[in-house]
């Protein structure tokens, strides 16, 4: 049947790239977890564990350079400079930031295997000879507001970070990347509808068959 190649490659794909994600996620989260409870609240004798860095920028408040030299390649023909403002703010893994971090990790990754899980449940669930499932409606809701809800957390987490990170350091703020969840999301949901119109269409006509 034609398409069945391409869609079986991809339902093999999806399933790898499951069990992938799921390995990646685990070794993160010991990870995390370990550096968590060996770690300390401060940077003091910490640099050898490698404290944790998020890229920051602060207008002001840190000796800004009023100097940006270009670093540039052999012949001048492409140069590197260092963006003004910016910075990394480094704590320790026991800090308030650090246990935030911790917590809001766990939380992505929990919808990141959850996102998966729907992706890899509708390619099993469905073939070229029966493409329609009713579940499925409900499966690609549910990655929709998935992504949907990722980047509001990601807009709530800018706040929170910024309100910790002040207590350290003023005028520091998160760069943020919110990225497309939100635009995908609604059109997955768009979609969710669609589908089960469609699914209804064809359960009809295999009545009528």
């Amino acid at each position: 049947m034609r398409g069945q190649k391409t869609f079986t490659i991809t339902s093999k794909f999806v399933g790898i790239i499951f069990y992938l994600v799921i390995l990646t996620c685990v070794i993160n989260v010991v990870i995390r977890t370990y550096r968590l409870f060996e770690g300390d609240a401060n940077l003091a004798g910490t640099w050898h564990q490698d404290p944790l860095s998020f890229d920051v920028m602060s207008f002001g408040h840190l000796n800004p350079s009023t100097q940006f030299p270009y670093r540039y390649s052999e012949g001048k023909l492409a140069a590197l400079r260092q963006p003004p403002d910016h910075y990394q703010l480094l704590v320790g893994h026991r800090s308030p930031i650090g246990y935030y971090d911790y917590f809001l990790s766990i939380l992505l990754t929990g919808a990141v295997l959850y996102g998966m899980w729907e992706l890899r449940s509708i390619f099993r669930s469905i073939s070229i000879k029966e493409p329609f499932a009713a579940s499925n409606a409900r499966r690609i809701r549910n990655i929709g507001l998935l992504l949907i809800g990722v980047d509001i957390v990601k807009i709530i987490n800018y706040i929170i970070f910024d309100f910790m990170a002040n207590k350290y350091f003023s005028g520091a703020e998160l760069l943020i990347q919110i990225g497309n969840g939100i635009w995908v999301g609604s059109l997955l949901l768009a979609l969710s509808v669609v589908y089960r119109r469609g699914v209804e269409i064809y359960s009809d006509n295999q009545l009528t068959i």
